[in-house]
């Protein structure tokens, strides 16, 4: 479940990086393969770029990720349950 959160927030957290920051931005291009791969590495590394950022510029990208997850009630019946109807855990 941990995992199935982390992935979930880290993309609601890319979207509105890629929002607010762009596609390309070192932090986007790092949140995007933290997803992709979920090596330990790749995730130390978007935290990384994440907290490299200006507090006026990430507490609203993490405020609106929480709210997207928050308003997701599908997304957290599944992370309850374990996962989307027909994953085997």
């Amino acid at each position: 479940m941990i995992e199935e959160f982390g992935k979930r927030f880290f993309e609601a957290l890319q979207a509105h990086a890629t929002a607010q920051l762009g596609p390309d931005h070192p932090c986007v291009v790092a949140i995007l393969r933290a997803i992709e791969t979920g090596a330990p590495a790749d995730i130390q590394d978007a935290q990384s770029q994440l907290s490299g950022l200006p507090a006026a510029i990430v507490e609203p990208m993490m405020r609106a990720a929480h709210k997207s997850l928050r308003e997701d009630p599908a997304a957290l019946l599944d992370l309850w349950n374990g996962g989307p109807p027909g994953r085997s855990n």
